[in-house]
């Protein structure tokens, strides 16, 4: 396949699995809809911040192969109404509801409960906006792509889907104050000058720092609940605040949170450097940015990795529990510390 009928054919895949999942009304409000607000999983105005001319620097910018860059496959730049984007809400839901977080006064101070519910409420919403058109998108690939072993995703992906609604719920609680469940904060820092990255995700870790399991992402019981962390890198004019945190139902990491307070400060953001890059896609890049840090092999190879497997988590039929075994992941410690003031950017 040609590579501009190989764009095509995504692209359009792409559309059509999320015309699929399409819903009828808003989750939050359940009022009917016919279009939904181009909402942004990381506040608008933290993507200005790090923007050059209005451009910013996709995840593929960092991951994609070099093939995949020369012949324009992937979009490794894109304009700031199209980074990090989403359409599952309301307009009106959109503009009320996360107004206590997305504020630069009130990043610079410690996160409120409310504060937190609401990032939970964006990301689990985000979450489930991609699992829901994931479905009939890896149906379709499932029929293409008849030499790389899938493995459960499309049945993990449903699981998934029920739990990203459990989380939705119990965070909306909170937000409307019906719930009395809170949130544990494992780091809030504010540093004084502005990093060249954006970032808000959910966390779905596998293991701790020392390698103790948290969750098992490959149990095939469908009782079994996959348990999420919130991660917030948010750069601002002239600083830039990071917040770690978990709902306090999430137990599983509570050894996290005794191994990750043992280490020294620059340990801790040298981790949240190496969460950023190898448990997530929903960043974005300055273009500013260091030319030495974008180029970093081992900054490519662990956005390259998915929960611990390379290429993306695409390896050929039957391999999978070979390459699982015998693949080395990347190590937090060999991951650049983006936080260092030696990146900054102005």
């Amino acid at each position: 396949m040609e590579s501009m009928d190989a764009k095509k054919f995504m692209s359009r895949l792409v559309k059509s699995s999320k015309q699929k999942a399409k819903l009828k009304v808003c989750p939050l409000c359940g009022k009917e809809q016919t279009s939904f607000c181009n909402s942004h999983s990381i506040p608008q105005f933290v993507l200005n911040n790090i923007a050059v001319n209005g451009k910013l620097l996709q995840f593929a910018a960092l991951a994609a192969y070099k093939p995949m860059i020369e012949e324009n496959l992937v979009d490794i730049e894109k304009g700031i109404k199209n980074s990090c984007t989403f359409q599952f809400i309301c307009r009106e839901c959109d503009s009320k509801l996360f107004s206590d977080y997305e504020d630069e006064i009130s990043l610079c101070k410690l996160p409120t409960r409310r504060m937190m519910a609401e990032i939970d409420v964006k990301n689990s919403l985000l979450m489930l906006y991609k699992r829901l058109y994931e479905l009939p998108m890896y149906e379709s690939l499932a029929e293409i792509l008849t030499t790389v072993d899938q493995g459960n995703a499309i049945e993990f992906k449903s699981y998934d889907v029920r739990d990203y609604y459990n989380d939705l719920s119990e965070s909306m609680r909170i937000v409307a104050g019906e719930h009395s469940a809170g949130y544990k904060l494992l780091y809030w820092n504010v540093l004084p000058y502005k990093v060249p990255l954006a970032c808000q995700t959910h966390l779905a870790l596998e293991k701790t720092i020392l390698g103790n399991r948290i969750n098992d992402i490959y149990s095939n019981d469908p009782n079994y609940a996959i348990q999420n962390a919130h991660l917030c890198v948010f750069p601002l004019k002239d600083k830039t605040a990071i917040i770690l945190f978990y709902p306090k139902r999430n137990k599983r990491y509570m050894a996290l949170e005794r191994e990750f307070n043992c280490l020294t400060e620059k340990a801790k953001l040298q981790y949240i450097s190496y969460l950023i890059f190898s448990q997530t896609e929903n960043f974005v890049l300055s273009p500013a940015i260091s030319k030495e840090l974008l180029q970093n092999t081992y900054l490519k190879l662990a956005a390259q990795e998915s929960q611990g497997v390379p290429n993306m988590g695409f390896v050929p039929k039957g391999l999978a529990g070979i390459v699982k075994q015998y693949y080395i992941p990347i190590s937090w410690k060999q991951v650049p510390n983006i936080f260092d003031l030696k990146y900054e950017i102005n």
